[in-house]
């Protein structure tokens, strides 16, 4: 799970990771962790 531990500094990675595996709870939880 890339993306899951990135910050905002990798938002395009995370955006990009969602996309490809539509995880949204790994955005939200990137979110939260941030």
């Amino acid at each position: 799970m890339r993306g899951v531990v990135f910050n905002g500094d990798r938002d395009l990675e995370v955006a990009e990771f969602d996309r490809q595996a539509g995880g949204k709870a790994v955005i939200e939880f990137c979110t939260g962790a941030s």
